[in-house]
């Protein structure tokens, strides 16, 4: 994954900074659940 090519594109960049805010996200909610589950 070319991370400075999407920077140079800004269509791309916003695309890139959803995945990784969804993916960080869904992270979260993913420990959440399993600190529910498991504490």
């Amino acid at each position: 994954m070319t991370v400075w090519y999407a920077i140079d594109t800004p269509s791309s960049s916003i695309a890139v900074n959803l995945f990784a805010g969804i993916s960080s996200l869904l992270l979260l909610v993913k420990e959440d659940i399993f600190n529910q589950k498991y504490s």
